[in-house]
């Protein structure tokens, strides 16, 4: 299901909210409050797709992924994740398919953001170069020198991340150096809006 199907216009782009899948938690896991119920609350796993972007107008980009269905099949049972690939099906209602992504831009690599996009040890998405931040990678990395895995991250990113390095598809930020208030970063490929 299309969670939002209207295009705002601005200066010429679309931007959608795209559903990648629904989960089911217990809300103490959402919500560290000391009141926080047991109960089962529904969470929505949406991307943002952005086309008609950078200079050309030309760029389509994909913004987190929600998570794929690398999770064990126990796994999405617990949280209820459909078995369909659902964010596939909502891009190909905006006509836009994996081979069309042009950027993939992720927030970070826990597999309820990123599990779509690193899935089943490849890069989801044939085309797209990825932006991200230095700081989220370098947390991803991590994972292995812990005495218990932090299972929020997915274990084979860093492979997948170092050989689109290897190809010049991953361009890192330092999300340190950009204040929340600020103007942000600029990339020249992806002009200026």
């Amino acid at each position: 299901m299309v969670v939002a199907g209207i295009a705002n216009q601005l200066m010429g782009m679309q931007v959608y909210s795209v559903a990648a899948r629904s989960m089911v938690f217990r809300d103490s896991h959402m919500r560290s409050a000391e009141d926080a119920t047991r109960d089962y609350v529904s969470v929505a796993s949406n991307c943002l797709l952005v086309k008609n972007a950078g200079p050309g107008r030309n760029l389509t980009i994909l913004c987190d992924s929600g998570p794929g269905l690398h999770l064990s099949q126990q796994a999405r049972a617990k949280l209820q994740i459909e078995a369909t690939d659902v964010l596939t099906q909502n891009l190909a209602n905006h006509g836009v398919s994996h081979d069309d992504i042009d950027v993939y831009l992720s927030s970070h690599l826990h597999w309820d953001h990123a599990g779509w996009a690193f899935n089943e040890g490849r890069f989801n998405l044939p085309n797209a170069q990825i932006v991200m931040s230095r700081q989220a990678l370098q947390d991803n990395d991590r994972v292995d020198e812990k005495e218990e895995p932090d299972l929020s991250f997915l274990s084979d990113v860093p492979k997948i991340i170092s050989d689109l390095q290897a190809q010049g598809r991953v361009t890192l930020l330092d999300a340190l150096a950009y204040p929340l208030n600020g103007n942000g970063a600029s990339l020249d490929w992806l002009g200026d809006g």
